[in-house]
This record gives structure tokens, sequence and C-alpha cells, in this order.
């Protein structure tokens, strides 16, 4: 039997996009808020990079949601 582990990394890229979707904004506008690049946040949410505690913050305080539940 295969074991599929969800990554913290995942956990975020989802947890991103779906108050993205819920919020109906933009991936620019979303990376507005937060203060970093669309590029950036596209790549956290393809999991395409890997992100700092600083980067995490940033998401936390664009998005109102505590850090520990973005990584839920």
């Amino acid at each position: 039997m295969k074991v599929t582990t969800v990554t913290s990394r995942q956990r975020l890229a989802e947890n991103l996009r779906n108050y993205r979707k819920k919020e109906k904004i933009s991936r620019e506008e979303l990376a507005f808020r937060c203060g970093i690049s669309a590029r950036q946040l596209a790549d956290i949410e393809t999991c395409k990079c890997s992100t700092t505690i600083d980067t995490v913050d940033r998401l936390s305080e664009g998005t109102g949601i505590d850090p520990c539940e973005l990584l839920k």
C-alpha cells in the first residue's frame, strides 16, 4: 500500500488557493495585500519553491489567517 504524505508546502499552497477563491481575488491582489510579488505567490501556490517563515508571516498578515492555520 502506498502512503501519500501531504507536506506543509502543499497545505500552504492549498490554503492560499482556497482563500483566494473564497474571497474572489486574483493572485496579484493577494500578493499586493501580503507585500510579495505575484510571481512569488504563484510559485508558492504551485509548490515550485520553499518559503521562509517571514513570508508565511506576511501571508498571514495579508489574509488575516493565523500562520498555524495556513499550514494546517
